[in-house]
């Protein structure tokens, strides 16, 4: 929702630019000539200053542009918590453009506080958007006919061939042709009913399209943050926010903290965990909050499902197993649990956007913990080089920047972060999240990071994604087709 005729104009004028990817190896560069040389000349921030200058608007405006790019045929626009996202965007975009270039130490010092008020509302504007997806979820549950496209509904199916085309307009944005003929439902086994969501191939095709806009938007989202940050961490704290740092220590935070949690919602000692690993002094150039938050979820999960299944047995939880392994290209870590496992048909519903899980409090119960980092710093990060831009950090450094705290008070699930969004943060500098499930046994998740760092961030490009809506309606939808299929032949084998 852009409500300044101003700043409708001035978003045609950035949304159609390519933005500019970095890589860590980029980033974590960058930073450390920055706090060598900061001290010498302030003139040393008035590039990379100027790159953000006309970096961010181009950042902004596609963000907004995507919500109406009808890339989801759901109407995201009318959904509450992202109307204030759109609002949040816009502001910041007005705010930026109307800004002089930081050309000199007046104007740097004015946009450098845009920078910081951009920042500020980041942890807010993450609540909105996880949010903003169960809202998405619920409305798609419930057939809300604000959000959902009459196709959808129950009873106004269109013919498979009419529902997999979305008008092109003349301007380049996609709409979608709600205007179909209703047909019959989709036969389907009703052995399959517990197996599947909905069986209906229009709605996976609607669930695949409205999963690629968040995996872009999320993105959009990361990389930006990783700009903004980067550069008040530099400047307002003297730290790199790309390091280089063990990532043992930032895994033995992530785990005690999801050990709080655990503990504190079943009021029972959480499972051991049994950290596995070679080389305990292994390290990495990452950003320490990505790591700690991807593993910190995953052992939340690991001990909600250890626990549960367990006591439903009446026996003790076995422990959970982290292993961290280095190899030539990649840095993985197993996060293994004796759970209970999931059917291999559900196993694919975890990267899906819209099966988002709430709990019964609305979003007003839940606020952010404030616990600085310093609380679970261990004697043996301590005693290694402080200096994160010249070595490895200690774990004290790592969070408590950007209000980026840890998470002890946070509720178990709910209003996590999500695993759609891990996989997102993981990808992003090209990594990945996998699963590998055993029903009746448990679980185990495996976290890959790309050790070169010059992987661009992955974020693909806003023009191509809108192209891609249209052109890979039919493959999209013969995919659903094949899945329902396939799935099926294994209920009735």
């Amino acid at each position: 929702m852009i409500p300044r005729k101003y700043s409708v104009r001035a978003l045609r004028s950035f949304y159609d630019k390519e933005i500019t990817r970095v890589s860590l190896s980029q980033l974590y560069s960058i930073g450390r000539h920055l706090l060598k040389n900061k001290n010498q000349d302030h003139a040393v921030f008035r590039i990379p200053s100027k790159f953000l200058y006309k970096e961010l608007p181009i950042r902004l405006s596609q963000s907004i542009k995507g919500f109406y790019a009808g890339i989801s045929p759901y109407a995201l626009t009318k959904i509450p918590s992202f109307q204030k996202i759109l609002k949040n965007y816009a502001d910041e975009f007005e705010t930026l453009i109307k800004l002089p270039e930081p050309d000199t130490e007046s104007n740097d010092a004015l946009f450098m506080e845009a920078l910081r008020n951009m920042n500020a509302w980041h942890q807010s504007n993450l609540a909105l958007i996880n949010q903003g997806l169960r809202e998405l979820s619920n409305a798609v549950e419930n057939n809300d006919p604000k959000i959902v496209p009459k196709y959808l509904l129950p009873n106004g199916e269109p013919r498979l061939q009419d529902a997999s085309k979305p008008a092109i307009c003349s301007s380049g944005t996609i709409k979608w042709l709600e205007n179909q003929e209703r047909t019959s439902q989709v036969e389907h086994d009703a052995l399959n009913q517990a197996t599947f969501w909905n069986n209906n191939p229009n709605f996976f095709y609607a669930v695949n399209r409205t999963s690629k806009f968040f995996e872009w938007f999320y993105s959009m989202c990361l990389g930006t943050q990783v700009l903004v940050q980067g550069q008040i961490c530099t400047r307002d704290f003297g730290k790199t926010y790309v390091r280089k740092f063990h990532p043992v220590d930032v895994a033995k935070i992530a785990v005690a903290d999801a050990r709080t949690v655990a503990a504190k919602h079943y009021g029972v000692e959480p499972p051991v965990v049994e950290i596995v690993t070679a080389d305990p002094d292994l390290s990495t150039v990452y950003i320490p909050y990505f790591l700690y938050s991807i593993i910190f979820e995953l052992m939340k999960n690991a001990f909600r499902a250890t626990i549960e299944f367990h006591r439903k047995n009446n026996s003790d939880p076995p422990p959970v197993k982290l292993v961290i392994a280095k190899g030539l290209e990649d840095l993985t870590f197993k996060v293994s649990d004796q759970g209970g496992g999931m059917p291999y048909s559900k196993v694919q519903n975890l990267w899906s956007f819209l099966h988002q899980r709430s709990r019964n409090e609305g979003p007003e119960n839940f606020a952010y913990p404030s616990h600085p980092l310093e609380k679970f710093e261990s004697k043996s990060s301590a005693s290694k080089n402080p200096n994160p831009d010249s070595g490895s950090p200690s774990s004290k450094s790592y969070l408590n920047e950007f209000n980026e705290h840890i998470l002890s008070d946070s509720p178990l699930y709910g209003y996590g972060i999500g695993l759609p969004t891990l996989r997102m943060i993981a990808r992003f500098f090209g990594g990945d999240l996998d699963v590998v499930s055993m029903e009746g046994y448990g679980t185990d998740f495996y976290l890959h990071l790309h050790r070169s760092g010059n992987v661009l961030e992955c974020t693909p490009d806003i023009s191509e994604l809108s192209i891609e809506s249209a052109l890979s309606s039919v493959s999209d939808l013969v995919s659903s087709l094949n899945e329902i299929e396939n799935s099926q032949q294994s209920v009735s084998a």
